[in-house]
């Protein structure tokens, strides 16, 4: 069901990972993973805010790790490697859209501001030797809250926020930090092309 929902838009977006729906695609998954060594992001559906999500390279890894949990259901996704990185860090952005009216009326609005969100260690290219230092390898604030290394961003109303190196920081700040890392960077095209993908 969930596929057939997003069917509409995976089309355009070479970005997208290749993604099974479990435990409907599981045939599909295994014979997938056995035609080349990828590594593959593990999201059962009873987890929330990150809980239970892992990274494996096989479909031995995922039976091991995960045969009780793959009848309930979950995604699995390519790992997408070579991420952009901020300072060492791999991080994700968050953004939002507001929808507006009904009908034939319903437009799309995209925020100016959002969220960006940064693992709390040092990526690394996943291997085998490291699949488990998730700190390195998922942004989920629930996740990297918890680790010695997450920067807390305080509170703008009394006056101590911490935005420049927090692990979850205004996307304004994230996407000044790109411009001064990336030269070649433009947020004038981010951001048309972020509008393109909500039109």
């Amino acid at each position: 069901k969930m596929m057939a929902l997003a069917a509409p838009f995976l089309g355009p977006f070479p970005w997208w990972p290749t993604t099974f729906v479990l435990p409907e695609q599981l045939p599909e998954l295994t014979e997938e993973m056995g035609r080349s060594p990828r590594i593959w992001i593990v999201k059962p559906e009873d987890g929330s805010q990150g809980d239970g999500i892992f990274l494996v390279q096989s479909a031995k890894d995922l039976h091991a790790r995960a045969s009780a949990r793959l009848s309930l259901g979950g995604v699995v996704q390519q790992y997408l490697g070579k991420p952009l990185l901020l300072r060492g860090l791999k991080f994700d952005l968050r953004l939002y859209v507001v929808l507006a009216g009904s009908g034939e009326d319903l437009r799309c609005v995209l925020c100016d501001e959002g969220l960006a969100r940064f693992c709390t260690e040092p990526y690394e290219a996943p291997a085998l030797k490291n699949l488990h230092k998730v700190m390195g390898h998922l942004t989920n604030y629930s996740l990297n809250k918890r680790a010695e290394n997450f920067v807390h961003g305080g509170d703008p109303f009394m006056g101590d926020l911490n935005d420049e190196e927090a692990s979850k920081r205004s996307l304004a700040t994230a996407l000044g930090q790109v411009e001064e890392e990336y030269p070649e960077f433009d947020r004038d095209r981010f951001w048309a092309g972020m509008r393109e993908v909500v039109e």
